[in-house]
């Protein structure tokens, strides 16, 4: 019964810990990139399968070997996690810019001049996404390494009575927070679906964009001063 309610315990705090503020800016900037629902699916996965690859590793070394963590290094994470957030956000504004960017087109067809209304959108190239698998992979890993990860795991490994049990908890707690991330990047690709023109969906993306610029400095503020 223990072994169950630890299961249980670690899966439910790993779905509500993928909902912290840092994770939901990050996940939306590259979320919104996306406009088919798989792709954003994957993108959640993604950053999901970093985060708790990051911390499956190092709970289970401070199990095992019974090691700790430095404050000095911890911080240092933090603040490196709050540049990644600035510098993914000013990423996002940046792009949303050639989105805003519109302009004519002029082609001659059977004797007579068309013009055609262009924007430079990138949703939809596929070469992309690959590329952004792999960022959110990082991403996830690098807010595995800081943030309230660790005081909400390092909690119930203090109180647990076997490695194996701490390392199963691990586990539920890093299959929860993939599920709730890529059911979150399901719904912010339903936002995106639900833009009806170019101007919608660029707002939707600026929005994502600058909570992430604004979480980012607000994280180093902390951090610093």
């Amino acid at each position: 019964m223990d072994l169950l309610v630890a299961l249980a315990s670690g899966f439910t705090l790993g779905g509500l810990h993928a909902f912290d503020a840092d994770h939901v800016a990050a996940v939306s900037a590259l979320a919104t990139r996306s406009n088919r629902a798989s792709t954003a699916v994957r993108l959640g996965l993604m950053w999901g399968l970093g985060h708790s690859a990051v911390l499956l590793s190092a709970g289970g070394a401070i199990v095992v070997l019974r090691l700790s963590v430095p404050e000095s290094i911890q911080a240092l994470a933090e603040t490196g996690v709050g540049f990644l957030l600035v510098g993914l956000g000013l990423w996002t504004l940046w792009r949303v810019r050639f989105e805003w960017h519109q302009h004519l087109h002029h082609h001659a067809h059977d004797g007579m001049d068309h013009f055609h209304v262009h924007s430079h959108r990138d949703g939809e190239h596929h070469d992309h996404e690959h590329r952004h698998r792999h960022s959110m992979l990082a991403i996830g890993a690098a807010h595995g390494l800081a943030g309230t990860g660790a005081v909400v795991v390092m909690i119930p490994l203090a109180l647990t009575q076997t490695p194996l049990t701490a390392i199963l908890f691990l586990a539920c707690f890093g299959a929860g927070t993939m599920l709730a991330m890529a059911a979150f990047s399901l719904m912010v690709n339903a936002a995106v679906q639900a833009a009806k023109s170019v101007r919608t969906l660029s707002i939707i993306r600026a929005v994502a964009g600058g909570s992430s610029l604004l979480i980012g400095v607000l994280w180093i503020s902390e951090r610093i001063l």
